[in-house]
């Protein structure tokens, strides 16, 4: 089932993320068989993939990210979303990330 599941994020810019002068940038982007940490990420080792019986966490990190903005971070299967979470930001960040599975 896992090598079949897609990964999707999904950014909806509000007004103030199209007058940013910083872009919106994806920073990181995968399936884990572990919850991860920004941390983690910012390392850049490869993480554990999901095994079979192991699970699957989709995770996505953005940045420059501005009030307004949405971020969404889905897991699909056969064009069906599986899990999805979604994040409307209430001030700007630097970075979000966002996880979606289990």
């Amino acid at each position: 089932m896992l090598t079949r599941v897609l990964i999707t994020v999904v950014l909806i810019l509000g007004l103030a993320g199209a007058v940013s002068a910083e872009e919106i940038k994806v920073e990181a982007l995968g399936i884990t068989d572990h919850a991860v940490s920004q941390e983690e990420l910012e390392k850049g080792e490869a993480l554990a993939k999901p095994k079979f019986d192991s699970p699957g966490i989709a995770h996505g990190m953005v940045a420059n990210v501005k009030k307004g903005d949405t971020v969404v971070v889905s897991l699909v299967k056969d064009g069906s979303p599986l899990m999805h979470n979604t994040r409307t930001l209430e001030v700007d960040e630097d970075h979000v990330l966002l996880q979606a599975g289990k």
